[in-house]
């Protein structure tokens, strides 16, 4: 997946810097989170071994009545909320492409 402006706003420098910060976050949350995910497909049909090695490796997903994010998170969270807030004062938007 990846993010780009809208083709109206494709010049505008902001737009490009934001489309950068969304795709090195979203790019480093999934290298963090990758193990964890293919544990976690591993459980389709999988083994008591596959869970506990999910449950292993994706312990900091687990509900807890802590609010906060866990950090790998929370650059994706604030590439968003850039994009929102620019959005909001520009009217530009961003355009996600699944390659």
């Amino acid at each position: 997946m990846q993010f780009r402006p809208t083709e109206e706003n494709y010049s505008c420098a902001e737009c490009q810097a934001i489309a950068c910060e969304l795709n090195e976050a979203f790019a480093e949350a999934y290298e963090q989170t990758s193990v964890g995910a293919d544990a976690l497909y591993g459980l389709i049909g999988g083994t008591e071994q596959d869970a506990e090695r999910a449950d292993e490796l994706i312990g900091g997903y687990k509900i807890s009545a802590d609010s906060r994010l866990p950090a790998r998170v929370r650059p994706v969270r604030a590439a968003i909320w850039r994009s929102y807030e620019h959005a909001a004062r520009t009217g530009h938007r961003m355009k996600r492409f699944i390659e």
